[in-house]
């Protein structure tokens, strides 16, 4: 399968602060790494071993995506028994709603330093084994 939209050959590896911004910031080259890891699952020019690392890439990543949203229905769930939203109290309801946007960020800027992390360690070496021409 050529599915390689993105040059893997001069990714930068190091880990650095400006490195892992520069990812963060640009969902394009986050698109391209996960839609690059989840085509390797089922591409058969990779040996086994290395489909099993893609699957297991994209299940980590799958539970990051869902875990904050399983806090923030628990939270919301607590608070509704509770009663906290019927009290009128503001500046409270918005505190708890700042800290659950801010859980959402703070666990994708984690997802997408973890697949820069592991994308970084399979992605060139796929690419630089299997498809550069």
């Amino acid at each position: 399968m050529e599915y390689f939209q993105y040059d893997y050959s001069n990714v930068k590896t190091e880990i650095n602060f400006s490195n892992y911004a520069n990812f963060i910031m640009n969902n394009s080259i986050y698109k391209y790494y996960m839609f690059d890891i989840a085509l390797a699952r089922l591409d058969n020019k990779i040996s086994q071993k290395q489909r099993e690392e893609a699957t297991k890439i994209t299940r980590i990543h799958k539970l990051l995506y869902i875990l904050p949203y399983t806090f923030i229905f628990g939270s919301l769930i607590i608070c509704t028994r509770r009663n906290i939203f019927k009290t009128n109290n503001f500046d409270r309801e918005h505190k708890i709603f700042f800290n659950l946007f801010m859980l959402i960020l703070f666990s994708r800027m984690i997802q997408k330093s973890v697949l820069k992390y592991q994308g970084d360690k399979y992605l060139p070496y796929i690419y630089e084994k299997y498809y550069k021409h």
